[in-house]
């Protein structure tokens, strides 16, 4: 966050800080996994992981019998019984380590969700990458402790028990409660002509090296200041403001809560556009047999935009032109009810230590920044009316605009673009 602010302040933007206090905060201090064969001998799980929000052991840790389930659907688990058993389930990327297969976010197999509601003691996720990462997909299981190990490590301890040994899993996950943790958001502005506004969200929270998540961004996100605060403001048909989040994999408090978040609190009337700089690009990989291969191709991105068919279309076709491998379209961007937005973001290597500086490409950051400028460009071209349309922002029946505080965006006024 300071490397950030430093740079903008040294760019000449105003820079804005905004404290608040984290209700709450998971944040493991330490812990540690092995297992022991029916022939004594203890294996080190160094691969293993906690799992964000999941429950910890206590003083005196965990230690129960593991049982293999494959990937944990629910013909998976018939005639097994699991009760008080150290679960492990194999999760796939689908596509990126955070949604994996195993997870009730990917509502595939719900696999680990399952194994706690039939009494696992605690349960084990072998991602399914080949080598020795480590990961942290969110979303752990509250009532019984759930660590990620690496392939290689989770498929040592499968062959142990397909030969018949009987293998003892021990935990130790200390995770103390922690309250009121106090941090602050920042904005940067950048003056234009008038006092309409391109805002650019970025989040400086990461796990491991965090190079995709969220570093690339951050450097996309410092890269666009440069170029504009190196035009004359005259030029500058409408300021900009660069937005910092802290919390981004801790809830995003400073977005959603009414007293210090920017939902419902920020004057959206004066955006013209809203991005969101997350992944802007990635390597892309195979997974061949046993290894993990590195291309020398770029990875596609999801996207989304939000706003005028027209406004939706022109951002659709600078990414395009520019080189910018895209599909989908996924629910709305951030804050995309409130203003016209888009956002692109890759979404295989996150969350992991396998997320680092030689898996983000210079070719694929140059391609997707100059699109991102392309479009504040077009859109600096364009009226308020012109990127909202007739219809923005969507309401329902009452007048409430759809995707705000407790309300869920409808996603209508989203288009699908294929190329042409």
């Amino acid at each position: 966050m300071k490397y950030m602010t430093d740079e903008f302040a040294r760019l000449g933007l105003k820079v804005e800080s905004f404290p608040y206090a984290l209700p709450r905060d998971w944040r493991p201090q330490s812990w540690n996994a092995s297992y022991t064969t029916s022939n004594g001998n203890k294996i080190d799980l160094v691969t293993a992981f906690p799992v964000s929000g999941t429950k910890g052991t206590g003083a005196t840790g965990l230690t129960a019998e593991a049982i293999w389930v494959g990937i944990g659907a629910e013909a998976d688990f018939l005639g097994r019984d699991v009760k008080g058993k150290a679960v492990i389930i194999y999760s796939t990327f689908v596509p990126g380590g955070r949604s994996h297969s195993a997870s009730d976010r990917a509502g595939l197999f719900n696999a680990n969700a399952r194994a706690q509601e039939l009494g696992a003691a605690m349960v084990i996720n072998v991602m399914a990458v080949p080598g020795n990462g480590q990961f942290q997909p969110e979303g752990g299981l509250r009532k019984i402790p759930q660590i990620t190990i690496s392939q290689d490590e989770g498929f040592a301890l499968r062959d142990r028990l397909g030969a018949g040994e009987k293998v003892t899993v021990t935990l130790h996950l200390n995770v103390p409660e922690l309250t009121n943790v106090e941090t602050a958001w920042t904005m940067a502005t950048l003056p234009g002509a008038s006092d309409e506004q391109i805002v650019v969200m970025t989040h400086t929270d990461g796990y491991f090296q965090a190079a995709t998540d969220n570093n690339s961004g951050m450097a996309g996100t410092l890269e666009l200041a440069r170029h504009y605060a190196a035009i004359p403001q005259a030029q500058r048909p409408r300021s900009m403001v660069f937005i910092q989040f802290p919390d981004h994999h801790h809830g995003e408090v400073a977005r959603g809560r009414k007293d210090v978040g920017i939902d419902a609190t920020y004057n959206w009337s004066k955006v013209a556009l809203k991005l969101t700089m997350e992944h802007p690009s990635e390597t892309l990989l195979y997974m061949y047999n046993s290894n993990l291969t590195a291309t020398n191709q770029l990875s596609s991105s999801r996207w989304n935009a939000f706003g005028s068919p027209e406004f939706e279309r022109m951002a659709f076709e600078q990414l395009r032109d520019f080189g910018v491998s895209v599909y989908g379209v996924e629910d709305g961007p951030k804050n995309g009810n409130y203003a016209p937005s888009f956002h692109i973001i890759n979404h295989v290597v996150y969350h992991t230590s396998l997320d680092t500086p030689e898996l983000v490409p210079a070719e694929g950051m140059s391609r997707s920044i100059r699109a991102f400028a392309s479009i504040i460009d077009h859109v600096n071209k364009m009226t308020m009316a012109q990127l909202r349309g007739p219809h923005f922002p969507p309401k329902d029946e009452r007048g409430t605009i759809l995707g705000a505080i407790g309300e869920q965006s409808s996603g209508d006024q989203s288009v699908t673009l294929v190329p042409k």
